[in-house]
């Protein structure tokens, strides 16, 4: 994992848009929650703190907005994008929506003492729901309309969850403990676990590959793991407070750094940082904030949501470089691309 001596760069294909090309998609979120048609959206869903809502933008325009719950960040959508599920930690649930709608839709009560933090949908019925306070990982099935399943993770408490459905295995992060855990919610007596020390924040499965990343936003790392035994591959020095990553098509890296205001290009394979890009400040001087990426590969294009600024950048991954924004929006905080169609 230990960077080449020399950056490896990458020729410049061609210039795929330009800053002026996308100057219609810088748009303002001023319409009311519910209002414009859903049919044909083809953008993105940002959960919102500050209103609380989750907003569908479509290909230039706010196409709705649906009022949810004051809780965590831990939003996460089924494999079919068709629903989605937020933690509400202070009222011990977890809020479902039905995206294709955009509706809010029945609630999974899981009592005050709970504290539902981290999410993972196995598929479209069942849902994996982890606790801030007792580190418990519950079951849900809504074909029962229940939790059907508790299980014991040995871990203090549930930061986040990523699953592999067809293993049937999920991995958590214990940020109090500072533990990445892993376990199969058929076979528990399977678990597996790491400590790595403080300022666990976001893990992710690099795709192709046997390896599991951690970030560290206090120790400025990328911590690499072999996903099956949790064996320690290797580290990568990241400065600036990772907080978020995502992995393109040709095996690199994009992490967000929340306290440098920069998303981080890395060669995956090498551990090599090939570009660094900076996230503009605000109008009126106030930092961005990044907390969030997602990758468009087909449009070669990256949105970044900037808590700080109320915005999004977009990033034209082959000039490297911030081409516009979208303003207006109440501190993004996590994105999803939105399903098709709709009614």
């Amino acid at each position: 994992m230990s960077p080449l001596p020399t950056p490896l760069g990458r020729p410049l294909r061609r210039l795929f848009v330009s800053a002026l090309g996308l100057a219609g998609l810088v748009i303002s979120c001023a319409l009311p929650p519910n209002e414009g048609g859903r049919e044909g959206a083809t953008g993105l869903l940002v959960l919102e703190e500050g209103g609380p809502t989750l907003t569908l933008l479509g290909t230039s325009e706010v196409r709705q907005r649906v009022a949810v719950a004051d809780g965590n960040a831990n939003l996460v959508i089924s494999p079919s994008g068709a629903l989605a599920a937020l933690s509400v930690p202070e009222e011990g649930r977890v809020q479902l929506l039905d995206i294709v709608r955009m509706r809010r839709g029945a609630d999974i009560e899981l009592g005050m003492d709970s504290r539902p933090s981290g999410l993972a949908f196995i598929d479209e019925s069942r849902l994996l729901i982890g606790s801030s306070s007792s580190g418990k990982l519950s079951l849900y099935d809504s074909v029962y309309g229940r939790v059907i399943r508790v299980l014991e993770t040995g871990a203090e408490s549930i930061t986040e969850l990523f699953v592999q459905p067809a293993e049937q295995v999920a991995w958590l992060l214990d940020s109090q403990a500072g533990r990445v855990t892993r376990l199969s919610w058929t076979r528990p007596e399977l678990r597996r676990s790491i400590e790595l020390g403080e300022g666990l924040i976001n893990l992710a499965l690099r795709p192709g590959s046997k390896e599991l990343w951690v970030l560290s936003n206090t120790s400025d790392r990328i911590i690499v793991l072999e996903k099956s035994t949790l064996e320690l591959l290797g580290e990568i020095p990241c400065a600036g407070g990772p907080c978020a990553l995502a992995f393109d098509h040709s095996d690199d890296a994009w992490v967000v750094c929340g306290e440098s205001d920069e998303v981080v290009r890395i060669n995956a394979e090498t551990g090599e940082s090939l570009a660094r890009i900076s996230i503009p400040a605000g109008r009126e001087g106030g930092r961005a904030r990044p907390v969030d990426i997602l990758l468009e590969p087909e449009s070669n294009r990256a949105w970044v949501a900037c808590h700080g600024t109320g915005s999004l950048q977009i990033i034209d991954q082959l000039i490297e470089r911030c081409v516009a924004e979208v303003n207006g929006l109440l501190q993004p905080v996590r994105m999803s691309l939105a399903p098709q169609g709709g009614r």
